[in-house]
């Protein structure tokens, strides 16, 4: 034979080969149930096989443990189920071999234990399997009831709805059947939910999402200490105004069957404290910084115009009125905010008096040179000092006399850009100047 017909030969096996991947076997004495077709069956029947390890099998109760159940029908001297049989030992392995949520099965319906043993052995599958003594031949008939069964292998995902994808992954392939495995989870009725919060303060609200599964029509929820107590919607917002510690139960319904998930002691509503904030006194333009405080509980934070670090200064603030916000967490992590005024003032004499006293100074802003003015309707002895925005004192002159106009030029050319604060005190009054220092 020339190298030429090898060649064709071995080609032509090949490509016969991959053109079968997806024929079956049909032994002969199954050829009229290949024609008794009745398709929309939705749910299969039940049955009990014994495997050649003498484990006895249900389906009912495999599905009623939420479990999705993968049947390979197969016979020993099948080529197609040989040759594919691999593919299904891997699969079983993949799923957990028995031990997860998926379970597979191989139903045989004619031969006996002794081949069965055999087959696995020649294969390395470790699946269980039934024959004809398991009553594998029994399952067999009542799994095809209805469809539309073409020879083998056969390969069945049952949900545990007890619906079935039939063939549909043919020939099998290692991740072919994922999406039919997934989709049998979906169809597992199971209520489930979680809460946006568990520890909360009164009157705060939870978010509830409900994350079950199964083909759901409706929801009611209940929640003890919640208002409201009762819902029909999928994921409700609930307020908590009582400190106390409650359940929420969750049902879950598909129209058929229920399930329902108890969360004992789930919300946990913790009452709230008593956070004051006292009064501020009258502030003026000309005072320093000073430390915030009336806050109680302390320990808690201040903020508002002209605040930082807990201190409020007058100057950045500037004359008005301002709110002063104190927020207060405790240990419950429950956020308290608490408001006051405070009332920045321009400035007056301390004492109410009719001495005329005019005073100002010029220029303003200045660069570090300007002239202070004072005249007065009377003789008077008066102090002079300046200080910083911190209340530091630059200078500081004392019982100058004047009985008419006094003036006097400053040259501070070696002070830095800000705000500075000129004071006049005589007696008991006070008058009070700002100047910018600019560059």
């Amino acid at each position: 034979m020339n190298k030429f017909l090898l060649l064709f030969l071995f080609f032509g096996i090949q490509f016969g080969f991959s053109q079968n991947l997806n024929k079956k076997c049909i032994p002969e004495n199954e050829e009229t149930v290949i024609n008794n077709l009745r398709t929309g069956i939705i749910e299969i029947g039940d049955f009990t096989i014994t495997d050649t390890d003498g484990n006895t099998l249900n389906l009912y109760q495999t599905l009623g443990e939420d479990k999705t159940v993968f049947l390979d029908l197969f016979y020993t001297t099948c080529e197609w189920c040989q040759y594919y049989a691999p593919v299904i030992e891997q699969i079983y392995q993949n799923t957990g071999a028995g031990k997860g949520d998926i379970v597979i099965w191989g139903i045989n319906p004619y031969n006996s234990n002794a081949d069965i043993i055999e087959y696995k052995a020649n294969y390395g599958i470790t699946i269980p399997c039934a024959g004809i003594e398991g009553g594998g031949d029994v399952a067999k008939d009542i799994v095809i009831e209805g469809e539309n069964f073409q020879g083998y292998p056969t390969y069945f995902v049952i949900c545990p709805d007890k619906t079935v994808f039939f063939d549909h992954c043919y020939p099998p392939r290692l991740n072919g059947f994922n999406p039919y495995f997934e989709a049998s989870a979906q169809s597992v009725l199971n209520a489930g939910f979680i809460a946006s919060k568990t520890n909360i303060c009164e009157t705060k609200i939870v978010n509830f999402t409900d994350n079950s599964t199964g083909n759901i029509i409706s929801w009611k929820w209940t929640f003890p200490g919640g208002s409201p107590s009762f819902s029909s919607e999928q994921n409700p917002s609930i307020a908590y105004n009582t400190a106390g510690t409650y359940n929420v139960i969750h049902t879950v319904s598909d129209g058929s069957n229920s399930n329902t998930m108890t969360k004992k002691e789930y919300i946990t509503v913790n009452q709230l404290s008593t956070v004051t904030m006292e009064p501020f006194d009258k502030v003026y333009i000309y005072d320093p910084p000073f430390e915030l405080t009336g806050g109680n509980p302390v320990g808690g934070i201040y903020t508002g115009s002209g605040v930082s670090n807990g201190y409020f200064d007058p100057v950045t603030a500037w004359i008005g009125s301002h709110t002063i916000t104190y927020t207060y967490i405790d240990l419950n992590n429950c956020e308290y905010i608490v408001q006051q005024n405070i009332c920045v003032n321009e400035c007056t004499e301390i004492n109410e008096n009719t001495d005329k006293l005019n005073f100002d100074v010029f220029p303003n802003p200045s660069s570090g040179e300007f002239k202070i003015e004072l005249i007065s309707n009377k003789n008077i002895f008066f102090n002079i000092e300046i200080i910083d925005m911190l209340g530091v004192s630059i200078f500081e002159e004392l019982n100058i006399e004047v009985n008419g106009k006094y003036v006097r030029n400053f040259n501070f050319n070696n002070l830095t850009e800000g705000v500075y604060f000129i004071m006049i005190q005589y007696d008991l009054n006070l008058y009070v100047r700002k100047l910018k220092i600019l560059r």
